[in-house]
């Protein structure tokens, strides 16, 4: 059994990094042989879909399957074809990071069927999906500005062409800073955050654990 963890934030050993690595803990401990694969897409040179349109033209050898070659070329062939994935980034400004949602789209984009004969999407099996959420807000604020129905929209598609509606996971009030003292940070409480942190983030992390354990019970199920 393959799962993929799909880190679409930039620093290394934080919060989003901790989580996924927990999550791929748990989905090793779950008592039956499963390979773990951890992507930085921070490392990876590409863009999101530029509209070639060559996964949906009428050609056998292109159609369902993204055309362009770059650094997740493979990738966008292998993730679909593993058992499960789940996603993590930040929030920046409400939303996945650019590099997050560049790759969930080339992901979906090139299994969807605008084929009026043809029933569903072009994805080649159902897959478990996760998604974690790091955020710098309350979970109160998240739920008052929206982040519900913006984070929604990614996980909306990928249960649509994937057949399974994502896990959520969050984090919230998150440590942002080694030294809040260095930035033009006040506006945070630090020793509020820090105690937070320290109190809280364990448990965020036993709940990403819990999720990749679940995730390998709910495909053995299935199976």
């Amino acid at each position: 059994m393959k799962i993929y963890a799909i880190n679409g934030g930039p620093r290394k050993g934080w919060n989003t990094d901790t989580m996924l690595k927990k999550f791929l803990e748990g989905a090793a401990s779950a008592g039956i042989q499963v390979e773990t694969e951890m992507v930085y897409l921070y490392d990876l040179n590409y863009k999101g879909c530029i509209s070639c349109y060559a996964c949906q033209s009428d050609n056998n050898k292109t159609y369902g399957q993204c055309q362009v070659w770059d650094d997740i070329y493979t990738l966008l062939r292998e993730v679909p074809r593993s058992d499960g994935v789940v996603f993590g980034c930040p929030v920046y400004m409400r939303d996945l990071t650019a590099e997050l949602r560049a790759f969930i789209e080339r992901l979906v984009y090139q299994y969807l069927s605008f084929d009026k004969n043809r029933q569903g999407n072009n994805a080649p099996q159902k897959l478990h999906t996760a998604m974690i959420y790091t955020m710098n807000v309350t979970e109160g604020i998240m739920q008052k500005s929206n982040y519900d129905f913006i984070l929604g929209t990614a996980e909306q598609y990928l249960q649509n062409v994937f057949g399974v509606k994502p896990v959520r996971i969050c984090a919230y009030n998150t440590y942002q800073y080694k030294d809040y003292s260095r930035y033009r940070a006040s506006f945070w409480d630090e020793p509020q955050k820090a105690e937070y942190h320290r109190t809280q983030f364990p448990l965020d992390c036993q709940a990403a654990y819990d999720a990749g354990k679940k995730m390998i019970a709910d495909i053995l199920i299935e199976r």
